[in-house]
């Protein structure tokens, strides 16, 4: 099969990747490991998060409540990005996302030192005082 599809394929997946009008499909690839590398470790920390400061018999509720907070708004965004790349350059599009999370990252910068979770019978003894 490869032989009939020949250069189809990689031809494809650089059209299909971000960024396809980078030099190189190397190029492209190295900074997708990369975006796959941060977002990986996001998703670790904020669920290390939910788990570290929520009591036990809540970490299921919160769960659901947080993965609901970040799906909803992500696939309105989804939406509104393809209305706005169709009247919108994607370049200048992309310069506002990238604008926007340098802010984010340097609101955030502050508050990067959590404080020391507690232990796990400490989080019950909270839960059953009044």
């Amino acid at each position: 099969m490869m032989k009939r599809l020949g250069a189809v394929i990689p031809a494809s997946a650089r059209r299909a990747l971000p960024g396809h009008d980078l030099p190189s499909l190397p190029v492209i690839l190295i900074g997708l490991v990369i975006t796959g590398l941060g977002l990986a470790t996001m998703v670790v920390g904020f669920t290390t998060v939910i788990q570290r400061r929520t009591p036990g018999p809540l970490i299921g509720r919160v769960s659901a409540a947080a993965e609901t907070l970040v799906s909803g708004p992500q696939t309105i965004s989804v939406a509104a990005g393809a209305a706005l790349v169709s009247v919108v350059d994607y370049r200048l599009l992309l310069m506002v996302v990238t604008a926007g999370m340098l802010a984010a990252a340097a609101c955030l910068w502050p508050a990067r030192r959590l404080t020391a979770p507690t232990s796990p019978t400490d989080r019950l003894v909270e839960m059953d005082r009044p």
